[in-house]
């Protein structure tokens, strides 16, 4: 549903269905509170849209938070099949290339870029 069309359903008072997305059903329950507070006149018109300004920044600030953690959370299903599949084919064949392509997995390090931080100590 869009901002609009949340908005027309609190002003009429109509619900809207429970399979919304909770972002959604939460700025319906603020709207229409909203437009009942001005209806029985506990609020005045300016405080109304400055309650109405503010929810709808809460609503925009929680649909950004739900996609920035669904994309987190489709980026870490991604790394960890990558991982799964690099440690599954050095089990099959452990060589050092195939452990060389785990360790580039999972630390996001090439080989080359290893060598420099991994340089055994030869002084003794």
């Amino acid at each position: 549903m869009t901002v609009d069309e949340i908005s027309a359903a609190a002003i009429r008072g109509e619900g809207i269905h429970y399979r919304e997305p909770v972002e959604d059903r939460a700025l319906y329950g603020k709207l229409y509170m909203i437009y009942r507070q001005y209806r029985d006149g506990t609020i005045t018109k300016a405080t109304g849209a400055q309650r109405k300004t503010e929810a709808l920044f809460e609503h925009k600030k929680d649909k950004l938070d739900r996609q920035t953690l669904s994309e987190e959370a489709r980026r870490s299903a991604a790394l960890y099949q990558q991982i799964e599949y690099c440690v599954s084919e050095y089990c099959k064949c452990p060589s050092r290339e195939n452990a060389d392509r785990m360790i580039e997995t999972i630390y996001h390090i090439r080989k080359e870029q290893a060598k420099e931080f991994y340089k055994p100590d030869t002084e003794e």
